[in-house]
């Protein structure tokens, strides 16, 4: 048994009870300095960009993303990272976006120029343990739409939309 138990999120802290009596709760940070708007680089007026940065792994639930923006008009995707899903996410979201859709594959010193480019940030995970891409996107300024579940709702708090991610119709009103 621990001497304590460090939590990220007070959820998390909950869930921990089982193992540990003294438990400590300790968010994530982000250099804030670092993740600070700079400056204006949208695309374009008419054109708004959707964007994720997340491990192409199966609990990301990415193809819950690409559903939703298919629903949009003049709204771009853009995946930033790697993984076992890169070929079948490619796929799938040339299917169903064409060309507005996009992955790529980036350094972690190279992700604020695509912040700056984007209108909003996005990340449908579930059971997401924390989520620092949500802490980052919010020091660049930018709207979050995230699911609705306890530790979304202690990270993001209002600087977004919480909503149902596995309802296409709902994430892209969102």
């Amino acid at each position: 048994k621990p001497n304590c138990y460090i939590a990220l999120t007070q959820n998390h802290g909950n869930w921990a009870k089982k193992y540990s009596d003294k438990i400590a709760v300790i968010h994530n940070g982000i250099d804030c300095d670092k993740f600070q708007r700079t400056k204006n680089n949208k695309i374009a007026k008419n054109v708004k960009l959707v964007i994720v940065v997340a491990e192409l792994t199966k609990f990301k639930q990415h193809k819950l993303t690409i559903d939703a923006v298919a629903l949009l008009e003049n709204y771009l995707l853009l995946f930033l990272g790697r993984g076992e899903l890169y070929d079948e996410l490619c796929s799938y979201g040339h299917k169903k976006l064409g060309n507005r859709f996009k992955i790529m594959a980036v350094t972690y010193n190279e992700i604020k120029a695509y912040y700056e480019k984007a209108d909003v940030f996005t990340l449908p995970s579930i059971n997401e343990p924390f989520g620092i891409v949500y802490l980052e996107a919010m020091a660049m300024g930018l709207p979050i739409v995230a699911p609705e579940d306890e530790t979304r709702r202690e990270i993001v708090e209002n600087a977004g939309i919480l909503c149902d991610c596995k309802n296409s119709r709902e994430y892209a009103e969102a």
